[in-house]
């Protein structure tokens, strides 16, 4: 039992420094908090959004004074409120502001990560908006190179603009998609959905972001992240258009993803890792108590293994359990 209980905790240090590896170089913001708000994780792009390092930033505190500008998001921070893609204004160390979407997270196969927040700088966008809205005719070619995706769209799905990086994402050429409707660019699931969401932006509802699945001219699937701010223009034979402006977050996705499976599962069998495996059966126990129910848990243990770890290397008793 001695010997399970030592590979099972050499197990959980082995994920945990993976996913600590992953967490710490991807292109998303990510800040973790212990149960006392010390902030114990820092990746490379929160250094790189905020221009501030690990060891300048080490308290809940310190963070609050010098990067979060935003009360209701510090409110929803020490809350533990459940937020999804919320748009917070930051304070870069040079004083620059930036625009942040975050969502938090409270599961971790790491121990002490209790609490944490991923980030996505979308300030590009923000400003391509503001520019815009300022005078489309000046501000043009900043739309036209922007990072961002831009579509214009008329009251009956109708294209009537993209931008570069549109065609750049998608593969198509301007004069593939102009005059057609927009639900062909969109993945059958989310045709109806995507309808209603332009139909209430004419009509002035438009208070959150969304994600549609776009499905490019390689039949590819690409995620993008629209803000809901709505821009009211007008086209050249003066009918009403709405211009949404999104972030390619394809990657940020699969990001996600891995992050996800590095924290549920094992890496060497693909199974619940313990934590997971500890917390489904915590919810099986508490459903069969609540609803009165029989619950079988089913242990297994591999007779020989130490024998094996120990003559032939863990490498071979590895295989043995994949087996």
């Amino acid at each position: 039992n001695r010997h399970i209980i030592e590979l099972m905790n050499d197990e959980i240090v082995q994920n945990e420094l993976r996913l600590k590896n992953v967490t710490h170089n991807i292109p998303l913001m990510i800040v973790v908090f212990d149960e006392e708000y010390n902030i114990i994780f820092w990746n490379k792009e929160a250094e790189s959004i905020t221009g501030y390092s690990k060891d300048e930033i080490q308290s809940y505190s310190v963070f609050v004074e010098k990067v979060i500008t935003d009360v209701n998001f510090i409110m929803k921070i020490e809350t533990r409120e459940e937020f999804e893609k919320y748009q917070c204004e930051i304070l870069s160390k040079t004083g620059e502001k930036k625009v942040v979407s975050f969502t938090n997270m409270s599961n971790c196969s790491i121990r002490n990560w209790n609490y944490w927040i991923i980030g996505t700088n979308i300030t590009d966008t923000k400003k391509a908006e503001y520019l815009l809205k300022t005078s489309e005719e000046k501000y043009r070619f900043l739309y036209e190179e922007n990072s961002s995706v831009h579509i214009v769209i008329s009251s009956d799905l109708i294209i009537k603009d993209v931008n570069k990086q549109t065609l750049r994402l998608l593969g198509y050429e301007i004069e593939e998609i102009i005059e057609k409707d927009i639900t062909f660019l969109v993945s059958p699931q989310q045709r109806e959905f995507l309808k209603n969401i332009i139909e209430n932006m004419f009509i002035g509802i438009s208070d959150t972001d969304f994600e549609i699945t776009f499905i490019s001219k390689s039949n590819q699937a690409l995620i993008v992240l629209f803000s809901p701010s709505t821009i009211v223009i007008n086209d050249e034979n003066g009918d009403f258009c709405v211009l949404i402006s999104g972030t390619d977050i394809t990657k940020r996705k699969e990001m996600e993803k891995q992050i996800f499976n590095f924290a549920t599962f094992d890496i060497m069998t693909d199974t619940y890792n313990r934590r997971a495996g500890l917390e489904i059966i915590s919810n099986c126990m508490k459903n069969a108590k609540r609803n009165k129910t029989e619950l079988s848990i089913c242990f297994i243990d591999v007779d020989g293994l130490k024998t094996i770890n120990d003559s032939l290397g863990h490498k071979e008793g590895d295989l043995l359990i994949t087996r």
